[in-house]
Order: C-alpha cells, then structure tokens, then sequence
C-alpha cells in the first residue's frame, strides 16, 4: 500500500515492481472481494469463536459464510467458494484437531440454535414462548433502536470532536461582542472539561486530536514531540492539507481506529491521559496512576471501546440439559463480568423467557456458570 502511496522504496520493493503489476495485471484491483468484506469477516470468527484469536479454519468458515454478502450471482459465488475450497484443501491434517464446517460434512448432535447467536434480543423476540404480542412489540422497539445508535456509538468521540471544532471554528469567525464571545468561551470550556479518572470527556478528546490533525498536516512541529517514521527518523509532514486531512479522517474513521491513528504521545502527556486503579493509602479507597505508557493507554482505551464496552453474550442453547431452560455464554476478553449487574440482568432475562438462565463465563481463570431461576442468583461449574 505505500507503494501506491507513491513511496519510492519499501524494503526489498519499489516502483517497478508495481508498473511490471500493472502490465501484466491491467485488471488488478478492479474485481473481487472488498477488503473491508475480509476484515469484517475475520472481527465475525473472533467474536464469535470467543476467543483472543483465530485460526486459518475460523477464518475460512467466516467467509464462506459471509459470502452471499458480495456477490450477485450464483456463478460468481461459486468461483468464489472454489477458491476457499483450493485453499481449504492446504489444511486438511486439520480435521482431526478442529471440528469445522468448511471441510467434509460430519453429523451434528442437534442444537438449537445451530449455531450461537449474538442477537439475545433478537433471539427472545423470536423464540420466547411466553411473550404476549404486546411484549414482543416493546423488546423489537427497544432492539430496533439500539441498532439505529449503533453508528453513533461507534464514532462518538469523533462526532462530539468535530462539533466542538467547527463549533469554535465560526464563532471565532463572527463578529461577536466581547461580552458575547467572554460567554461562548465560559460555554466552551465547560464542555471542554478533561472529564475523571474513571471516563473520558469524548469532547474533548476527540477537539484536541482534531485540533492536533490540522496542527501536524499544516507542517506545524511540536518540538517536545518531533514524528518519525517506523524507522526513527524524522518524518516531513505536507504543508497547508490540514482541512483536507481533517475531512479524509472524518469520512473514513470510527472511534478505534481514530484513536489508534492519531492519539500520539503527545497528546496522551499533554492531556494527563493515564490508566488509574483502586488502592488504599492510609486506610482509604483513592484512586492511583497506574500505567503511564502513551500506548498502553491509547491501546487501554480502544479496548474499552470494543463492542462498545458491552460484553459479549451469546445464546448457546435454548433447551439446556434437555430441560427447556437457556444457556448463554460470555466471549471471555480477559475482563470479569460485573457480579451484581449480571444478576440483575439474568433475572431479567428470566422474565422474559420464563425458564432457568444460565451463563457460563470466566473468573479467576476458571470456568463458572451463573445461573437465575427467577428467585435465586446460583454459582456452580459447568456441567
């Protein structure tokens, strides 16, 4: 890709190599599947594999799955499963090892669902025989708009951040009193507030990296902060493309990756961002530093923001021990479920489908499953 960035030399490859691409490939690029469609393919096997990775057979089952998605015709969806097929083929001393179905049919002991199902509300919509009419309609309202919010929870420090950036940017502009433009700063400021140790402000987090955008792509140097490249040297950013690179970054980014692009050192040190934790001192609960790392932090927060800092919950049978009741499970991401929350939640869940939840998760790196009956908040292990 910075080849056709228009760098010269990237280790072993330069330009040639990509002018000898373009002679012998002419159609290169213009067919195929979407990179994005691969990407999302591959976050769709972790999550719902429930692990902190993924191997090759998750990842060809994810897009044979997922294949419908990009093509239009029967012929072109199945050259495209050939081609998963050729490579399925690389992994053949794998079926032994990893239960899959991308390779050779094998029978199922039945299961319902068939496979998980991230969609809980969607599933009690469906498949709770209790619900009246009315009830269903209340859960699909409720579902329905958490769908509509899902692109704004995911690009909400940006959202807030460009807000408070134009918002400044044309009241600078106008002609204001000095006593109207002393109360648009108080204004300003207040919604400009660091924020606590336990959240961020996404206002003004998201203002000062913009802020910080323009700054660097104007050619403007931080001298405490010099850029370098992934070689340590110093790195010479174009001159008078801020507004240009500010709307590229609005147009293509959501939270994680905004963050992950653009939260430097700096910015991490000049907004006193650090990760803090609980301890007592002296006979009291205070909250301390506990990490000061500028990527720990920046890696600390985008984690948090990982489906939108709800764990994830999958159904994973609905007629458990052959007794009726659900089985949910909790794809373990290294953080605890909140004890007395995920009681409450369980109760709740047990209104709706009248019958025993359980969820099965992790704690102290052990497995345990929680369960609700609708008048008791059980522990035991998995059975």
């Amino acid at each position: 890709m910075k080849l056709y960035d228009g760098e010269k030399q990237v280790g072993d490859w330069d330009q040639r190599h990509v002018k000898g691409l373009h002679e012998e490939y002419q159609d290169e690029g213009m067919n195929g599947v979407s990179p994005h469609f691969v990407i999302n393919r591959i976050s769709s096997a972790l999550v719902k594999g429930g692990r902190n990775y993924v191997t090759p057979i998750d990842v060809l089952r994810s897009l044979r799955d997922g294949i419908t998605e990009v093509t239009s015709s029967d012929e072109e969806r199945k050259r495209l499963l050939g081609f998963i097929d050729e490579v399925r083929k690389e992994f053949d001393d794998l079926w032994n090892v990893l239960d899959t179905s991308v390779g050779p049919d094998k029978p199922k002991p039945r299961k319902f669902p068939p496979e998980p199902d991230k969609d809980l509300m969607g599933f009690l919509c469906d498949h709770s025989r209790d619900l009246e009419k009315w009830q269903r309609d209340i859960l699909n309202m409720i579902r329905e708009e958490m769908i509509y919010f899902i692109p704004q929870m995911r690009t909400k420090i940006i959202n807030e951040g460009w807000a408070s950036f134009w918002h400044e940017r044309i009241m600078n502009d106008l002609p204001l009193t000095p006593q109207e433009h002393l109360e648009f700063r108080r204004l300003h400021s207040s919604v400009l507030s660091p924020g606590s140790k336990m959240s961020i402000n996404p206002y003004y987090v998201g203002y000062n990296i913009l802020r910080d955008i323009e700054r660097r792509w104007n050619g403007e140097e931080d001298q405490d902060f010099p850029e370098t490249n992934w070689h340590d040297e110093k790195l010479t950013r174009p001159t008078g493309e801020g507004l240009k690179k500010l709307f590229e970054a609005r147009t293509d980014e959501c939270d994680t990756t905004f963050l992950r692009k653009y939260l430097t050192q700096g910015l991490v040190e000049n907004l006193d961002m650090y990760t803090y934790r609980l301890q007592e001192l002296h006979g009291e609960q205070m909250w301390v530093v506990q990490e000061t790392d500028w990527r720990h932090v920046r890696d600390t927060l985008i984690d948090g923001m990982t489906n939108f800092g709800i764990p994830v919950i999958r159904v994973e049978d609905a007629d458990y021990l052959h007794r009726g009741e659900l089985l949910l499970t909790h794809a373990y991401d290294g953080k605890p479920l909140d004890q007395d929350y995920t009681s409450r939640t369980l109760k709740n869940i047990q209104f709706l489908c009248k019958r025993p939840v359980h969820l099965q998760t992790i704690r102290d790196d052990k497995p345990i499953l929680l369960s609700h009956d609708g008048d008791n908040f059980t522990e035991s292990a998995p059975k």
